[in-house]
């Protein structure tokens, strides 16, 4: 999100913006990867409640074999966790790929360092469902009350994984939004630059005159 943010570039002499369209995508992509994040982000946590509050530990060493005590449940996480690591097609994706692409125009290491973090991401999210969902059985305490998900466990899960998928399919829902009004910002910002730039020139001239 910082990223996006931070690809901005200025002629100091004169206040253009440089990659102003660049900078644009950058600040499209960390706004949706907000919001992405706030969907995916909610559903990892309220999944991993709804096992904490049945077995009341987080022991990943105890864990295994969920998806086939609780198949509703590891669904339905699955494809929230998912949404979280960035897969094509869920919300978490089209916002990391705008940060990455505009970071690329702006400093190509730093976009070799965000890709980094994300495939870490995806590293660790995949190594945790492996060892809760799949592996082995489970071996933790309470194993009696692994049952299934209730109603109201239900509704929240799948409305946010709905959210995950309607924001990664049609994406444009926020940017068509977004767009406007960053575009008016990023105007706003060069306009300001170059008036800076401009008066900073005159400052020079009078001072030389003297």
């Amino acid at each position: 999100v910082l990223l996006g943010l931070a690809v901005w570039k200025i002629n100091e002499k004169t206040g253009e913006t440089m990659n102003s369209e660049y900078w644009q995508m950058g600040l499209n992509g960390a706004m949706f990867q907000m919001i992405a994040h706030g969907i995916s982000s909610a559903g990892m946590f309220f999944m991993v409640g709804v096992i904490y509050d049945r077995v009341h530990h987080r022991d990943l060493n105890k864990f295994g074999g969920l998806m086939g005590k609780m198949p509703l449940y590891g669904g339905l996480s699955a494809g929230l966790f998912f949404a979280g690591l960035g897969l094509p097609g869920l919300c978490g994706f089209i916002g990391e790929v705008f940060v990455v692409l505009s970071t690329w125009s702006y400093n190509p290491a730093l976009a070799i360092v965000a890709a980094s973090g994300v495939i870490l991401t995806a590293g660790y999210i995949l190594w945790a469902m492996q060892r809760v969902y799949l592996g082995a059985e489970y071996k933790g305490p309470h194993p009696e009350d692994l049952t299934p998900m209730n109603i109201r466990e239900q509704s929240i899960a799948v409305t946010l994984l709905a959210l995950a998928i309607v924001l990664g399919v049609f994406p444009a829902i926020m940017f068509n939004d977004m767009t406007p009004s960053i575009s008016r910002m990023a105007k706003a910002a060069e306009a300001g630059y170059q008036k800076s730039a401009t008066q900073l020139d005159q400052d020079e001239v009078q001072a030389a005159q003297r």
